[in-house]
């Protein structure tokens, strides 16, 4: 099993987190997925050998959100907003 995170562009309401897990759990494959609408990002877990990274954001981009990959930054608990 893999886990990626993927930062969601467009979504920002409750409703388009319920539509971005929706697609993503769709897919054959997606074991999990986790959608932080403050964090703008889901935590995708997923079988490799069934699901890659194209996979994940060509569903993303059917339901109408854009994607990338996510860059965690993991400097002592920053968050990346007041540090980076």
């Amino acid at each position: 099993m893999q886990i990626q995170t993927l930062k969601i562009i467009g979504m920002n309401s409750e409703q388009c987190a319920e539509t971005v897990a929706t697609a993503l759990k769709s897919i054959q494959g997606v074991t999990d997925v986790q959608v932080s609408l403050l964090r703008t990002k889901a935590d995708v877990r997923f079988d490799e050998g069934q699901v890659n990274l194209q996979k994940l954001q060509e569903a993303l981009a059917r339901a109408g959100y854009g994607s990338d990959v996510a860059q965690e930054v993991d400097a002592g608990g920053c968050c990346g907003g007041c540090c980076s």
